[in-house]
């Protein structure tokens, strides 16, 4: 058991409730964000609130005022080193990987330096200058244009937060978690969800934030079940109230009755069955019943995730997404950096392969950089491929750096949100360009190292034929490919209920994408969370799939479907599915068709 300081949590919630009943049942439907059932008594946090101090100070008070900042800066340092020290020798490294890239902000002197700027030039205080230079960041990465930038924003404000919390002084301590609670948050701080221990916490839910929030993704590596995305029910419950929550479908009961207890709790039996089977299955040869190897491979964001990785047992690295070195520094990362960290990654997966995607953000992440200004709409503005063809620069050093570490393993470059086949070509010229120019250096590179596309745009759907001519391999980036085509942001909790993996549009998006692959003779792989989806893998492989990509975790579950299945049922499944009109007819095919294989826990969108 680890010690108590590691459980630390935020103050408890003292804000007055707009409560049920005493003892009413209430049944709340959120956004499943981690898997598995839970039940146990809840345990409220707040995030604290601080004041800052608004008012103008004089010349004379402004060298106090930066030694005051200076301080803060200190303090929230040695503040994350000591969260730090909870987590040594923990062998999840998800954790340390949030709070050393708190540490990262807090050290980043160019960053440091503009808030003490503000404070001698504008005469505010420092949680002023603070709040107006950290709130530019934040714009920034929530207007880049993707989830994954969108969600790091929180750690931008968890900094913030820690350094205005010393500059106030006035400091809370947070209370201890009791063993087997239900942590129930209105959002839960990055740097607090890093701290979260399973061997005390039974379940965490949360009114706001999705599948890619920093507290989702330390749940899901934890294995600890999480919901989100559930409005106010905070406000509906006490410390104490007893609470039943299911990370497959997304559904919380608060307060639950006799016969909801029962039923969960036999749900619970046979989940546990279900999981040992699958564990005592893992290490066998991922071929379906009749014959047929499928490939299935991992998704990474840094070298750090390898030891997960090759644990599980994937046959390569299916995407690996390069935003992290931008994400981690000031200043544009330079060749030589990348480079070294490709090459890692390549040798310890060789023979393995490794798809290693181009930056894939929107260019407000770069507005200090190149001088872009903030997107209106950045889903639908300078992200992805548009933003590194307008700078090929930024593309060029990428490129260079990922060739040249080629001749360590086996590596593929993947292009993401093509729209066109001019962008194909232009960045297949690039990608020729770069290659005679570390030639006439005299840098060796793999001369055949394949070029790919992801197709996420419902144009680059249409063109599929057209583009599969010109590509050596597909990666269905379904996570986009779904949102663009049904018009809805998952991250946004209002309409993440009409975000739908099984809508006959996406799978007819999907059935188009694979037949243009499989005519052009070119592979077609999946990397999106409907990979590591159970019933999603099984559409995906029966359309025709080559291989799939998914976070560590998902390998074991969707491998013991492969194992139980037939490729010639997939196909009979996939022809059953599309000839449905409606999201909810397509599930009760796939019910049908796979409860017998996946167990009847296993969620379904």
């Amino acid at each position: 058991m680890k010690t108590p300081k590691e459980t630390r949590a935020v103050p408890r919630d003292t804000r007055p409730k707009r409560r049920t009943g005493p003892g009413e049942t209430v049944v709340r439907h959120g956004v499943p964000v981690s898997g598995g059932l839970a039940a146990g008594p809840a345990y409220l946090v707040l995030p604290q609130e601080i004041q800052v101090d608004e008012r103008q100070i004089s010349v004379g008070e402004t060298a106090l005022e930066v030694r005051r900042f200076r301080l803060a800066v200190r303090r929230a340092r040695d503040e994350i080193h000591a969260l730090r020290e909870c987590l040594v020798g923990d062998t999840d490294e998800t954790g340390l990987k949030v709070l050393d890239a708190h540490l990262r902000l807090l050290e980043d002197q160019e960053l440091l330096k503009s808030v003490v700027e503000s404070i001698r030039r504008d005469h505010v205080t420092g949680g002023a200058s603070l709040r107006s230079v950290f709130q530019k960041m934040i714009n920034a990465f929530e207007s880049a244009g993707t989830e994954y930038f969108r969600a790091r924003s929180a750690d931008i404000r968890d900094v913030k937060r820690r350094i205005l919390k010393h500059l106030d002084g006035n400091q809370r301590e947070g209370s201890i978690i009791p063993e087997g609670a239900i942590v129930v948050a209105p959002e839960l701080a990055p740097s607090e969800s890093a701290v979260l221990d399973p061997e005390r916490v039974r379940a965490l839910i949360t009114d706001h934030g999705g599948a890619t929030s920093h507290a989702a993704i330390l749940a899901r590596s934890r294995g600890i079940p999480a919901v989100a995305g559930l409005g106010d029910l905070s406000h509906h419950i006490t410390s104490g109230d007893w609470i039943l929550v299911d990370g497959n479908h997304g559904v919380v009961v608060v307060r639950p009755g006799r016969e909801e207890l029962k039923q969960f709790a036999a749900r619970e039996r046979r989940l546990r069955r279900h999981s040992a089977e699958v564990r005592r299955r893992q290490s066998e040869p991922c071929v379906t019943r009749d014959g047929h190897p499928v490939k299935l491979l991992a998704n990474i964001e840094s070298a750090d995730d390898l030891d997960k990785v090759i644990a599980s047992g994937a046959d390569g690295i299916g995407l690996y997404r390069t935003e992290f070195f931008y994400l981690a520094s000031s200043h544009l990362p330079d060749e030589e950096g990348q480079m070294r960290a490709y090459r890692q990654v390549l040798k310890r997966m060789r023979p393995r392969p490794v798809t290693i995607r181009t930056l894939d953000v929107g260019g407000d992440k770069f507005a200090s950089y190149v001088g872009t200004s903030r997107a209106n709409n950045p889903f639908l503005g300078l992200r992805g491929v548009r933003f590194l063809l307008l700078h090929p620069d930024i593309l060029r050093t990428q490129l260079r750096a990922i060739l040249r570490a080629s001749v360590h393993g086996t590596a593929q470059i993947l292009f993401p949100m093509i729209s066109s086949l001019e962008e194909t070509r232009e960045v297949r010229r690039l990608v020729e360009q770069v290659k005679e120019e570390l030639r006439q250096e005299g840098h060796p590179f793999d001369e055949r190292i394949p070029v790919g596309i992801m197709i996420e745009v419902p144009s680059a759907v249409t063109m599929a034929d057209f583009l599969a001519r010109e590509s050596d391999f597909f990666s269905i980036g379904s996570n986009d490919l779904i949102q663009y085509t049904l018009a809805v942001d998952r991250g946004d909790e209002k309409v993440a209920h009409l975000y739908d993996p099984f809508h006959p549009a996406v799978l007819r998006a999907l059935q188009k994408t694979v037949e243009a692959a499989r005519r052009a003779g070119i592979r077609v792989t999946s990397c999106g969370e409907m990979s590591g989806d159970p019933y999603g893998a099984a559409l995906l492989l029966g359309f025709g799939c080559s291989s799939l990509s998914m976070s560590p975790p998902c390998l074991a579950e969707v491998k013991d479907l492969v194992r139980r299945v037939s490729m010639t049922e997939l196909r009979n499944l996939v022809e059953d599915a599309l000839r449905r009109p409606t999201g909810a007819e397509v599930r009760q095919v796939l019910l049908e068709a796979l409860r017998p294989y996946i167990g009847e826990e296993a969620s379904l969108g």
